[in-house]
C-alpha cells in the first residue's frame, strides 16, 4: 500500500461480497457488465468521446484500482481519463455490425485486472453515416446494471448540452466516500438489526429455493446462455392494458409471471423469486456504484388461485421489500445457514426501463444490447421496456452448468407464453389453468415419443404360450441351470406340464389363486410355470418371512392351494379347506411322475384361459404400511416378456442368475427375461449368499451374463466383483451418485423403472457415457406409454416436473379386493381410445429433449402440488 496512504478505502459490503467470487475466479469474464447503445443520426464521435470522458470524471466509484495488505482489501483513486478510449470506423467493413459486436465479444472475454487498472473500458464505432455505438464494459466490483445506465445517460446529457451551446450542471452524484459511509453506518445501526431479524423470519421455512432446472452449480460460469425473447407492440400493448387493469405495473406482473412458471416447472406452493433491486436509499439517488442487491420474494401460489390474486401478493411483497433492500444477500445466505450449500433464490428477475427519451444532440438511442454481467446462479429473466415501437425485450439467461441450449430455448418459449396469457387474461383466470405447451410440443410429449406400438411375435395371448413358444424355438438349449444339475427346454417343459395337471386336479383355474412358499430352488421355478399354465395366480411367499406376514397374505388372497416344502411347512398357518402339497414329499413326486409330461391341451383347463386372467398377486407396501396386492394378468406379463427380446440384448448363450427373494416383483423379471429369450435360469443354492464377494464367485463360477439387482447393491460391490461386459439392470430405487461413471465402462447398464401396478419395468434406458447426471430412467418400453401430467391431468412442458401416468397394455387389474382403491389410482386416460386406463403412480418426473423421463421423487409431500 505504499504511496496510498490517507487516500484508500476498505471495501463496502456489496464489494466483499464480489470480491470474494473474484478472488477464487479473477480470470472470469462473466464478472464484467456490457453493453452498447445503437445511436441513429449524425453525430461527431469526438464530441461523444470528450463528454464520457466528463460523465467518468463525476464518477468516483469508476476511477479507482484495488490493494490487499495485511488480509484486507482497499480501493484507491486511479486516474483513469489519462488512457486513451478507442474511435473506431469501421463504415468501410464489408459488415460493420458484425465487425463491432465481434470486437465487443472479444473484449468482455478479456479478463479486468483489479489491481492495475482500468476497472473499465469504452468504445465509439462508427457502423454507418447515421448509426453509431457506443460501448461501454465495467467490472461488477466497481458498477451495476443501474450505474451503467446512469453512466450513458449522464453521457448523452453532456453530449447533449454541448452541440447546444448549453452550459453543464454538475450531475450530483454521491461521492464514493459517501457510499462507503451510508453503506458503514447502515451495518452499525438498529435498521441493520431489524432487517436482518425480518429476512430471517421470512425465509426460514423457506431455506433453499427450487431452481428451475432442479440443480445446484459447483462454480460461477465463465458465459451464459441467452436466449432473447420480443413481445411485440401489440402483445406489450395488453400487457400494459392488463397492468392498468389491476392496477399495478409491467415489473409486478413480470415477476408474476416469473413466479408462476416456476410453480407450474416444479410444483412447489412455497415460491422464492429473487428481485433484482438498486440497493440505493433516497440519500444516494441514482449515483453510481456498486450497490445492487437481491431482495428474495416469498409468495404462496396455489392452482386454484386467480391470477389477480396472485398478482396482487407480487405487488404487496414488491412494495414493501424496498424498504429493507440494504440488507444485502449475501448476508441472507449466511443468516439461513445456507452458504456454500445453497441459496434461497433460484429465480433472478431483474427490471430495467430504456430511456429513449435521452437523445445526444439531434440523435436517438434506437436500441440498447445487453452484453453480460449478470451473477447468475440458475435462470434470470431480465425484461427491458420502453423500446421506441414499442416492443418489450426479454433475455433470459441461464447457467451452462445446468441448462442446454435446447432447455434454455425451451424456458424462454415458456415464460413468453405465461407472459401472453397473463396479456389475455381477465383476471379471473387460475394460475393453474396455463397452458405451458404450444400443439407441436403436445404432439411430441403425447404421441411422439409414446409411438410404442409394436406387433408381438405370435400373438400370444398367455404367458404360457409365449413359454410353449419358446421350447418349440429351442427345445434342447440349457433353460435352467440349479444346485443338483440342469434342464433343458425341453426337460423343464415336461416337468411344469406334470406338475401343472396335478394342481388342475387340485383345482385350479383361471381366477383362483396358489400360495408358493418355497426357497429359492429349481421347484420354485417349476411351480410358477406350473400355476400359470393351470390358469392361476401365483402368490409368492418368502418362507423367511415373519409369521404374521404370511398369515396376512394368506388371508388377503384366500388361495385354492399352498405349495411348499417340508422346511418351510412349519412357519404356514392352516386354512381350512386348502390344501398343502409339499414338492419334497415322496407321494407328490410319485404322482406328479405318474402324470403325461405332453404340452397341455386348452381343453384340460377347467375353465378357457383369457389375456386378462390373473396371472400373479404381487403385494406392495400400501401408504399405511399394509401391503396390498397387485393384481397382475397375463397379458401384462406376456408384453413384458415380449418387451424384453425388442429392448434387451439376450438369448441363447446368455445366462440370466436369480439373486432376489422370490417374493419381490424383480424375481419374476428375472425368470421371464431368461425363459422367454432362450437364455438359462440360474439358481444358486438357496444356503448361497448373494452379496459382495460371494456374488461374485457365484457370477464367475456360472458365467453369468445378465443380472438384475438394485443400484445400492451394485455399488457395494468392487469392479473386479463383475466380469467386463455384464448386462445389469437397475431398479427398485433411485441411483447412488456416481455409480453410472464408476460402471458405464465395465458393464452394459441398463436403467429400469416400474411399478408393481404397471408389471415392474415400464421403462427402460442404455446408459452412455455421454448421459448428464442424473440417470434416466428411460423411454417406455414397447407398447408401454408414459404421460407427465399436471394437477388437472395436462400434459406439462419438457423439464417440467409433473406426475407420472402410465398407460397401456402391461397394466395391472388393479388392487385385491380393494375396488375403491383401484379406482382411484387407476383412472380413465384422456388420451386415445375411450375405455383406456392408466395407472397414477404418484411419482414425479419431467421430461427431458429427445424423449426419456428423469426421476424427481414422491407426490404428495408438503408443498408440492399434483399429488
Amino acid at each position: 500500500m505504499s504511496g496510498h496512504e490517507g487516500f484508500h478505502r476498505a471495501l463496502s459490503a456489496a464489494q466483499a461480497g464480489i470480491w470474494n467470487t473474484y478472488r477464487l475466479d479473477p480470470k472470469n469474464p462473466n464478472d464484467s457488465i456490457g453493453e452498447y447503445l445503437e445511436i441513429r443520426g449524425r453525430i461527431d464521435p469526438d464530441v461523444l468521446l470528450t463528454s464520457f470522458r466528463r460523465a467518468v470524471g463525476e464518477v468516483d466509484a469508476l476511477r479507482v484500482r484495488f490493494a490487499e495488505a495485511d488480509g484486507s482489501v482497499f480501493q484507491y483513486p486511479d486516474r483513469v481519463n489519462d488512457r486513451p478510449l478507442l474511435v473506431l470506423d469501421l463504415r468501410s467493413e464489408a459488415d460493420p455490425r458484425k465487425e463491432a459486436e465481434a470486437w465487443m465479444r472479444a473484449d468482455m472475454e478479456v479478463p479486468v485486472d483489479l489491481h492495475c487498472g482500468p476497472v473499465f473500458s469504452m468504445a465509439i464505432f462508427r457502423v454507418a453515416d447515421d448509426l453509431t455505438f457506443l460501448y461501454h464494459r465495467y467490472h461488477r466490483l466497481v458498477s451495476d446494471v443501474l450505474s451503467g445506465s446512469t453512466t450513458l445517460g449522464r453521457t448523452a446529457r453532456i453530449h447533449t448540452a454541448t452541440v447546444n451551446g448549453e452550459d453543464i450542471s454538475d450531475a450530483g452524484f454521491a461521492p464514493l466516500a459517501k457510499q462507503l459511509g451510508d453503506d458503514m453506518s447502515y451495518r452499525n445501526s438498529g435498521a441493520y438489526d431489524e432487517d436482518r431479524a425480518l429476512w430471517r423470519e421470512a425465509l426460514t421455512e423457506a431455506r433453499e429455493a427450487e431452481s428451475p432446472s432442479g440443480g445446484a452449480a459447483d462454480a460461477v460460469p465463465h458465459s451464459l446462455l441467452r436466449q432473447v425473447l420480443d413481445l411485440d407492440a401489440e402483445d406489450s400493448r395488453a400487457l400494459r392494458t392488463t397492468a392498468r387493469t389491476m392496477r399495478t405495473g409491467l415489473a409486478e406482473l413480470t415477476v408474476a409471471a416469473a413466479a408462476i412458471l416456476l410453480h407450474r416447472r416444479t410444483g412447489l406452493k412455497d415460491i422464492v423469486v429473487g428481485l433484482s433491486v438498486p440497493g440505493r436509499t433516497h440519500r444516494l439517488g441514482n449515483s453510481p456504484g456498486a450497490l445492487a442487491n437481491v431482495l428474495p420474494l416469498r409468495l404462496s401460489l396455489r392452482p386454484e388461485m386467480s391470477l389477480r390474486d396472485a398478482v396482487g401478493q407480487v405487488a404487496t411483497t414488491m412494495r414493501s421489500a424496498p424498504a429493507h433492500q440494504r440488507h444485502r444477500y449475501e448476508d441472507i445466505v449466511e443468516d439461513l445457514g445456507l452458504d456454500g450449500s445453497g441459496e434461497p433464490v433460484g429465480l433472478l428477475v431483474p427490471f430495467t426501463t430504456a430511456d429513449h427519451r435521452l437523445t445526444p444532440g439531434d440523435c436517438h438511442i434506437e436500441a440498447t444490447h445487453r452484453l453480460g454481467g449478470l451473477d447468475v446462479g440458475d435462470l434470470a429473466i431480465t425484461v427491458r421496456d420502453g423500446s421506441r415501437d414499442g416492443r418489450t425485450e426479454i433475455s433470459l439467461d441461464a447457467h451452462p452448468d445446468l441448462h442446454t441450449p435446447i432447455d434454455h430455448r425451451t424456458n424462454a418459449e415458456t415464460f413468453g407464453r405465461v407472459l401472453r396469457w397473463i396479456a389475455n387474461a381477465s383476471g379471473e383466470e387460475c394460475v393453474g389453468s396455463v397452458d405451458l405447451l404450444d400443439e407441436d410440443s403436445r404432439e411430441h410429449v403425447l404421441r411422439t415419443w409414446n409411438d410404442t406400438g409394436r406387433e408381438m411375435a405370435s400373438a400370444p395371448r398367455t404367458f404360457h404360450e409365449l413359454f410353449q413358444d419358446q421350447v418349440r424355438a429351442t427345445p434342447d438349449e440349457t433353460a435352467l441351470i440349479h444346485p443338483e444339475g440342469r434342464l433343458s427346454y425341453r426337460e423343464l417343459a415336461a416337468r411344469v406340464n406334470r406338475l401343472t395337471r396335478l394342481m388342475i386336479g387340485h383345482g385350479v383355474a383361471p381366477e383362483t389363486s396358489v400360495a408358493i412358499c418355497l426357497t429359492r430352488s429349481a421347484d420354485f421355478v417349476v411351480t410358477v410355470l406350473a400355476v400359470l399354465a393351470a390358469g392361476g395366480a401365483y402368490v409368492p411367499l418368502d418362507p423367511c418371512s415373519p409369521p404374521g406376514r404370511i398369515g396376512y397374505l394368506l388371508d388377503d388372497t384366500r388361495p385354492v392351494l399352498i405349495v411348499t416344502e417340508t422346511g418351510a411347512r412349519a412357519g404356514l398357518p392352516r386354512l381350512p379347506g386348502v390344501p398343502l402339497l409339499l414338492t419334497d414329499d415322496p407321494a407328490v413326486r410319485s404322482a406328479q411322475a405318474e402324470l403325461p409330461d405332453g404340452t397341455i391341451d386348452p381343453g384340460e383347463l377347467l375353465d378357457p384361459l383369457l389375456p386378462q386372467h390373473p396371472a400373479c398377486v404381487i403385494h406392495a407396501v400400501g401408504s399405511a404400511g399394509r401391503p396390498r396386492g397387485v393384481v397382475v394378468p397375463h397379458e401384462g406379463l406376456s408384453t413384458l416378456a415380449a418387451a424384453y427380446g425388442w429392448h434387451v440384448d439376450v438369448g441363447v448363450g446368455c445366462r440370466v442368475l436369480q439373486c432376489a427373494s422370490i417374493d419381490q416383483s424383480v424375481s419374476f423379471v428375472e425368470i421371464f427375461l431368461a425363459l422367454t429369450s432362450g437364455a438359462a435360469l440360474v439358481v444358486p443354492s438357496p444356503d448361497e449368499s448373494i452379496s459382495g464377494p460371494a456374488l461374485a464367485a457365484s457370477v464367475a463360477r456360472h458365467q453369468i451374463t445378465h443380472m438384475v439387482l438394485t443400484p445400492a447393491f451394485l455399488a457395494s460391490l468392487r469392479r473386479d466383483d463383475v466380469p467386463e461386459g455384464t448386462v445389469v439392470m437397475l431398479a427398485g430405487e433411485t441411483w447412488p451418485p456416481d455409480i453410472a461413471r464408476k460402471w458405464r465402462d465395465r458393464a452394459d447398464l441398463i436403467s429400469a423403472y416400474g411399478p408393481a401396478e404397471a408389471t415392474v419395468v415400464s421403462t427402460l434406458h442404455h446408459v452412455r457415457a455421454s448421459d448428464p447426471d442424473p440417470v434416466p430412467i428411460g423411454v417406455p418400453i414397447a407398447n408401454v406409454q408414459t404421460y407427465v401430467l399436471d394437477g388437472h391431468l395436462r400434459p406439462v412442458a419438457v423439464g417440467t416436473e409433473g406426475e407420472l401416468y402410465i398407460a397401456g397394455t402391461q397394466l395391472a387389474r388393479g388392487y385385491l379386493g380393494r375396488s375403491a382403491l383401484t379406482a382411484e389410482r387407476f383412472v380413465a386416460c384422456p388420451f386415445g381410445a375411450p375405455g383406456r386406463r392408466m395407472y397414477r403412480t404418484g411419482d414425479l418426473v419431467r421430461w427431458r429433449h429427445g424423449g426419456s423421463l428423469e426421476y424427481l421423487g414422491r407426490a404428495g409431500h408438503q408443498g408440492r402440488a399434483g399429488g
